[in-house]
């Protein structure tokens, strides 16, 4: 994971600046980019200090053996159902289902609406298809 750079830097960044450089001057100078300058110096004004921002997301551990009996013994739960039990986001549970190689399948009640779907549209295309050959029949030759 990335960190962000020194306070020692982001000061001597801005002394830089307020020397009478410009801030394109003092990215290129610095090996940084011009936004990095322009949010330092809105940092120091609103803040006071140049300290870096702690990292806002850090991924919550599952322990593997409960998931696995969960999983087991409900085996029809979504990720967002595991998820809520589990109190971590369902894209937690999706990887760490994947590292432990368990698949999960999908529900049989959606299978039955895709077939449902399918077969309406069989028998719009038979009646539709009805229609052609008598239409075939009744043309003239």
């Amino acid at each position: 994971m990335a960190t962000g750079y020194s306070v020692d830097l982001r000061e001597k960044v801005l002394n830089f600046v307020s020397s009478g450089a410009s801030k394109r001057k003092a990215g290129k100078v610095f090996g940084i980019g011009e936004d990095s300058v322009y949010r330092w110096i809105r940092l120091q004004n609103t803040q006071g200090n140049l300290n870096p921002k702690k990292p806002i997301f850090s991924p919550k551990k599952i322990d593997p053996d409960e998931l696995r009996k969960y999983v087991e013994t409900n085996p029809d739960h979504t990720l967002k159902e595991i998820a809520a039990v589990m109190k971590v986001s369902f894209h937690t549970v999706w990887k760490w289902l994947k590292r432990l190689k368990i698949t999960i399948k999908k529900k049989r009640f959606a299978t039955r609406n895709v077939m449902k779907k399918n077969v309406k549209n069989l028998k719009n295309r038979s009646k539709h298809s009805n229609q052609i050959k008598l239409c075939t029949l009744m043309k003239p030759v």
